[in-house]
């Protein structure tokens, strides 16, 4: 928690030229109850600023627009949570997703299973330090943090999907589906069976960069048949054996906790390699580099430095994103204000904003 000088209203955040800014809230004075009813009445580019609270109800976005959430942590009055899934349409290109908390109960239906579903078509999808939390359960059922339809593309960012871990879990699925492409950037993928699951698929990708995937025994990193893509600066710790699966798959500057795969600078690691690391919770997880972790200054030499100046890390927080709250990113949001009692006349009133900020804001 830090506090900030803010000169400038907190709605300048948000803005995007003249696109108009809808607010939801729980309180009953917000001018809309549910997301819905607000992205309903948004126009394409339009801002969504979600209030925070708890128990959202589910959402569906069928044109181009921002919703902003209040952040992910479990600190109330900081986290705007979804108590459903949220479906993106192929009508919604570049949509974009921050801050929110999507938790779902939900299993295979439609070839979708995901707490956030990305239907076929949708072009440009981006989440931003979202959680996304798939919490159902069972042997049999499957379940998704992500699902993506056919020629869809989404990129994460600083995202941490989790899964309940039951043995059909999947941290991403685009199963029976074609064309997609996923990218992860300092993203961790926790607790899933699988950790990205793409059977009877063609032409589909995904890219990882600075990512951790963990989970128990015998879970696997990729299920596929074809899955093509670089992963690159990335950590795999399992509680147990893990299987890369098959594909084309290129591993560069990554760590794993079992025989490291082909490729180039790969080395193998433990959960030493971390300062705190619950296999199948990521809130009870530190992803700070450890003081002497094999980690450090080990990634890409050719890539940007991290944030001391250094060679990059691999992993999420340890290089770029050196920031955790109970294992997931932080997120600018106001939740307090303060105001002098006297504003001297014509003078400049400094507004005191308590919230979240991390390095990339």
């Amino acid at each position: 928690m830090r506090t900030v000088l803010c000169i400038i209203m907190m709605v300048a955040l948000f803005s995007q030229g003249e696109a108009a800014v809808l607010r939801v809230g729980l309180d009953g004075a917000s001018p809309y109850q549910t997301v819905q009813a607000a992205v309903d009445a948004a126009s394409s580019g339009d801002t969504v600023v979600v209030a925070p609270g708890l128990g959202y109800a589910s959402f569906s976005v069928t044109k181009r627009v921002l919703v902003v959430g209040a952040g992910t942590s479990t600190l109330a009055g900081e986290f705007s949570r979804i108590d459903g899934t949220v479906t993106i349409t192929g009508e919604a290109d570049s949509t974009e997703l921050r801050g929110l908390w999507i938790r779902a109960q939900v299993v295979w239906m439609d070839s979708m299973a995901g707490a956030l579903q990305i239907r076929s078509g949708a072009q440009g999808i981006k989440a931003r330090r979202c959680f996304l939390e798939n919490i159902a359960g069972g042997t049999t059922n499957i379940t998704a943090c992500l699902s993506v339809g056919s020629w869809v593309t989404v990129t994460c960012i600083q995202c941490v999907l989790q899964s309940s871990g039951s043995p059909n879990s999947r941290g991403i699925t685009g199963e029976n589906k074609e064309q997609w492409h996923v990218v992860l950037n300092s993203c961790a993928v926790v607790g899933s069976a699988h950790g990205v699951s793409a059977w009877h698929i063609t032409s589909c990708a995904v890219s990882l960069d600075h990512c951790i995937f963990s989970g128990a025994v015998d879970s696997k990193p990729f299920n596929t048949t074809s899955l093509a893509g670089t992963i690159e600066n990335s950590v795999f710790l399992y509680d147990g054996t893990s299987n890369w699966g098959p594909g084309t798959l290129f591993y560069n500057y990554s760590a794993f906790s079992s025989a490291p795969p082909a490729g180039t600078g790969n080395i193998a690691a433990d959960s030493t390699a971390l300062v705190a690391l619950n296999f199948g919770n990521a809130r009870l997880s530190d992803y700070h580099l450890s003081a002497t972790s094999v980690c450090r200054d080990s990634g890409n030499p050719a890539g940007a430095p991290d944030l001391d100046g250094s060679r990059s890390d691999r992993g999420i927080y340890g290089g770029q994103h050196p920031y955790v709250d109970g294992g997931v990113p932080d997120f600018p949001f106001a939740v307090g204000l303060e105001v002098p009692a006297n504003v001297p006349r014509d003078g400049v009133l400094p507004i005191w904003c308590r919230g979240r900020v991390g390095p990339d804001y």
